[in-house]
């Protein structure tokens, strides 16, 4: 019964995120759209799309792998297991995102010929590459929490908190006439505060785990890590070249 009590809270606070932000987030697109215009969120959506598949291609299907083995691990009381597959997932994809944004910052001038649109907005590539490590690792906390079977904090992180924090933020640069770099100042640190308070939540709950425990980790294990990695990163990459296929 408790199981059942406490499946139906965090149902309850899924629901109420998605209401939250139908309705706060249309009302703020309308706004945005009008102060924008659909050139600026063209840029933006733009902007938006190549970071995404940029930290795609440097997850590594590591967010996955945690989200998969943590509840296994859980259950069979591996709580050292636990520790060091979330500190090898976070280490690995903290490196791969500060490498991704320090491509970014020395090759603006290839992302210009790439994308003609962008080629006179390097302050916008500089400020949205920061995305790329916050995103890496805002995902991952997402699905650790998930392994966790925490979806409060998720909601409260990605839906309260973040959206309201991109909303008044937004709000308040254009009113001193800072148009789209304002916005993506707005997304990237909202985006910030989300992931903070993801790391306190999973902060909370590796606190948790029993400091007593210290199991081995066998070679076994590590390769069940990286093979489960390397199907998920696989599947993703398949995903990202078969996406334009649909349209």
């Amino acid at each position: 019964m408790s199981r059942v009590i406490k499946l139906a809270g965090q149902s309850f606070y899924f629901l109420c995120g998605n209401v939250f932000t139908l309705l706060a987030g249309f009302t703020f697109q309308i706004y945005l759209v009008r102060h924008i215009g659909a050139e600026g969120l063209g840029i933006f959506g733009l902007l938006q799309s190549s970071v995404g598949i940029f930290a795609g291609l440097l997850g590594f299907g590591m967010a996955e792998t945690a989200m998969r083995f943590i509840p296994y691990h859980l259950a069979r009381g591996e709580d050292n297991h636990v520790r060091i597959l979330m500190k090898k997932v976070f280490h690995i994809l903290l490196v791969a995102g500060l490498f991704g944004y320090g491509i970014i910052l020395i090759c603006p001038s290839i992302i210009g010929q790439w994308w003609p649109e962008l080629g006179s907005s390097k302050a916008f590539i500089y400020v949205m590459g920061v995305l790329v490590p916050i995103s890496l690792l805002l995902y991952c906390s997402t699905q650790v929490l998930r392994g966790f079977l925490d979806i409060r904090y998720i909601v409260i992180g990605s839906s309260f908190l973040q959206l309201t924090v991109k909303i008044c933020l937004t709000v308040l640069l254009f009113s001193f006439g800072i148009g789209l770099l304002g916005y993506i100042w707005a997304v990237v640190i909202s985006t910030t505060f989300a992931l903070i308070w993801m790391l306190v939540g999973l902060f909370r709950h590796s606190t948790r785990l029993a400091k007593d425990k210290k199991e081995k980790i066998s070679r076994k294990d590590y390769a069940t890590w990286r093979k489960y990695a390397l199907v998920m990163y696989y599947n993703s990459l398949l995903g990202v070249v078969s996406a334009p296929l649909d349209l």
